[in-house]
């Protein structure tokens, strides 16, 4: 378990740094630029959810489908979710 915990470990304390570092350069730069990119930030999670959903449901559904051995509603599965993903 210490084989994996470690590096992970210090691979998010690095990447917590990074943001430490990145949100202080935005703060410099003022408070316009600060309330902008929190707007932002919001809004490309509430994009990101709603296709996280749909991409979870999919594999989901398609993951049942090979479970179960049934190749034919693997293929329509993954076709219809195909042809829904442009609507997104």
């Amino acid at each position: 378990m210490l084989k994996f915990a470690i590096p992970v470990s210090f691979e998010r304390l690095s990447m917590r740094l990074g943001q430490v570092v990145y949100f202080g350069l935005i703060v410099r730069m003022g408070v316009d630029v600060y309330a902008a990119h929190n707007i932002a930030g919001t809004l490309t999670v509430f994009a990101s959810t709603i296709g996280s959903g749909f991409a979870i449901a999919a594999s989901v559904t398609i993951g049942q489908a090979i479970g179960s051995k049934n190749n034919s509603d693997v293929q329509s599965y993954r076709r219809w979710s195909y042809s829904n993903l442009l609507f997104l």
